[in-house]
């Protein structure tokens, strides 16, 4: 269900004001940008505080009011828009059969009309019956959504751009199935290739979404390479045949402070993504750009020249000290 707010924009009052649940500040202007030039720009204040709202505060609830302040241009502008989400249906003239769609939402998923918390709930319930083949069933169904949404909805650039729409979606829809994995019930979901795939994503990649910029996004690390090398002594990524799948479960040994993992995290990147590295991939091993922003979207590119100069300068050393040993994967 979504949520409404009331929006006053430049002494213009637009009440009740479609919105998702759970939606940010953040995502709001980021969603209003889509549609306003320069909707960065502006700035909101809750009605009570008057204080200016972080992009992480969640909108306030109704009868409390958002106040937005900004370039008059661009007030001029979102008023206009605003005006048009709150008219009438009929005379916005949608198409036939159209459903209307919140303010700032992202396409509605097919088949996860329910979502996931929904699907947690169930999922307990049923354990809670000792029905345990069930139960198995409804892992596998929680899992693929969680691998519809992070493979199917998102791309790998957006994996590692900051979204506070995706942010909110994480927290809004899996945020109860990443507690769970925390709390450690999902642990058997490493005995099968997809569901051990979605626990990575769920320790790797929802962690960073749900705790972005907080202490807490890297305390799962160690969980995610666990689960992930589990996929790989199993062959899990042999089998996956899109490059995705491959990459999420290869980036926990990225996101490792251990230079070890980091050295494994390249292998597994070129033998996993190249098994034979010419061209494209021989360029990537030699640290050109073009190929690796290819592969992984030119938001990893930085992380992995990052990665490969480490392990370069540390191959360097070594050899210097041993005299005879050749540099590794040249």
């Amino acid at each position: 269900m979504p949520s409404t707010v009331n929006v006053v924009v430049d002494g213009t009052n637009c009440p009740g004001l479609e919105v998702p649940r759970g939606c940010t500040i953040g995502a709001w202007k980021e969603s209003l940008g889509q549609e306003v030039q320069h909707a960065e720009r502006i700035v909101c204040r809750g009605e009570r505080s008057r204080n200016t709202l972080a992009a992480d505060d969640p909108l306030p609830r109704p009868p409390e009011r958002l106040y937005v302040e900004g370039p008059r241009s661009v007030l001029k502008a979102l008023v206009a828009h605003l005006r048009k989400q709150l008219a009438p249906q009929s005379a916005r003239a949608p198409a036939p059969n159209s459903p209307r769609r919140p303010t700032g939402s992202l396409p509605p998923s097919p088949g996860r009309s329910q979502g996931a918390a929904r699907q947690v709930a169930r999922h307990r319930a049923f354990y809670a019956r000792g029905n345990e083949s069930a139960a198995a069933v409804l892992d596998g169904e929680t899992a693929a959504m969680v691998n519809a949404f992070w493979f199917g909805e998102l791309t790998t650039d957006d994996w590692f751009r900051q979204s506070y729409q995706h942010c909110d979606r994480v927290k809004t829809e899996f945020g109860g199935l990443h507690s769970r994995a925390v709390a450690g019930e999902l642990s058997g979901w490493m005995e099968r290739p997809e569901t051990c795939l979605a626990l990575v994503v769920l320790y790797d990649q929802f962690s960073r979404f749900i705790y972005r910029g907080a202490p807490e996004e890297k305390a799962w690390d160690p969980q995610a390479r666990l689960a992930a090398t589990v996929a790989l002594q199993r062959g899990d990524d042999k089998q996956f045949t899109t490059t995705a799948r491959r990459i999420a479960l290869y980036l926990p040994f990225m996101h490792s402070e251990d230079i070890a993992d980091k050295r494994r995290f390249i292998s597994l990147m070129r033998s996993g993504l190249a098994p034979k590295p010419k061209g494209a991939w021989a360029e990537a091993s030699t640290g050109s750009a073009p190929a690796r922003q290819r592969a992984l979207g030119a938001s990893l590119s930085e992380s992995w020249q990052r990665e490969t100069s480490t392990q370069r300068g540390s191959d360097s050393s070594e050899s210097d000290e041993e005299g005879a040993e050749p540099q590794e994967r040249r």
